[in-house]
């Protein structure tokens, strides 16, 4: 964690040994709950904890850094990562590759890869990479064992949410495919999921409709307070009165700039039958 703060030109916050303090602190007192019992986690960080995602990204920058990127670097043409996911462009045979994963995992760290190495395709998270017609192409890639495990049309869930779901699923697919004959396979596909969940064929027509139509832009990023708070019947009501009346905030010159924006209302699930059961 040093080694990524004092090389990050982009950090600008509390002092490096400030931040470490408290990075021991937590990594120290790593403590989660199994079955009404409380562990403490002796090693890593435990699942959900807020830092885990940033830690596992910093560990990786020092392993990658110090074991891959050096040791490998005139094989490596290209070189992507999410976490501890890796995609790899590599430049030799592919014995050179199966070599290079078992080094890797003969080193004294806990890190341990399983490598997909192919010339044809590999998958990549939701991805399956190929190469044809003098480019990379790309589309979806699921298991065949995966489930559906789309949110039920009737679960106890914000409305607004249920409704965003059907055209950001449609939009995965369509951004997500090179080959606009396998988006409409896939487009087929996932309107069945949904209606096996229980949607409207009227309502999923109408998101594919405006999934279609929706330009691909990347929004500028707007900072605004979050307001969390656990999902229940009263939940829109709470919602429209914080926003009805948060001018009265926004106008308060003795607060910061961010109260000025109304801010982003984010709800928590609530328990099910099944968490209480």
């Amino acid at each position: 964690m040093r080694q990524v703060l004092c090389e990050s030109s982009m950090y600008h916050g509390p002092p490096i040994e400030f931040i470490l303090e408290l990075l021991s602190l937590i990594l120290h007192n790593n403590h989660f709950r199994f079955e009404d019992r409380w562990y403490l986690q002796v090693a890593g960080t435990s699942m959900g904890s807020a830092m885990a995602p940033m830690y596992a990204n910093a560990y990786m920058y020092a392993y990658e850094t110090q074991h891959i990127l050096t040791t490998y670097k005139n094989n490596i043409i290209g070189y992507y990562r999410y976490i501890d996911d890796l995609l790899i462009i590599w430049r030799g045979s592919q014995t050179e590759a199966h070599m290079m994963v078992e080094e890797l995992n003969l080193l004294p760290t806990p890190i341990k890869f399983t490598a997909n190495i192919s010339e044809e395709s590999v998958q990549y998270l939701d991805l399956e990479l190929s190469y044809g017609d003098n480019r990379v192409q790309y589309t979806l890639f699921s298991k065949q064992t995966d489930r559906n495990t789309l949110l039920h049309a009737r679960s106890a869930h914000p409305i607004s949410l249920k409704k965003s779901i059907p055209k950001a699923q449609f939009q995965r697919v369509i951004r997500n495919n090179s080959d606009i004959n396998k988006a409409e396979l896939q487009l087929k596909i996932m309107t069945q999921k949904f209606l096996n969940r229980g949607y409207n064929i009227q309502v999923l027509e109408e998101a594919l409709l405006k999934a279609k139509l929706a330009p691909v832009q990347k929004m500028d990023p707007v900072q605004k307070i979050v307001f969390p708070m656990t999902f229940h019947n009263s939940s829109n009501l709470i919602s429209t009165i914080v926003k009805d009346n948060w001018k009265m905030i926004a106008t308060d010159d003795t607060l910061p700039k961010i109260f000025k924006e109304t801010p982003l209302i984010c709800y928590r699930r609530n328990k099910s039958l099944k968490d209480m059961l």
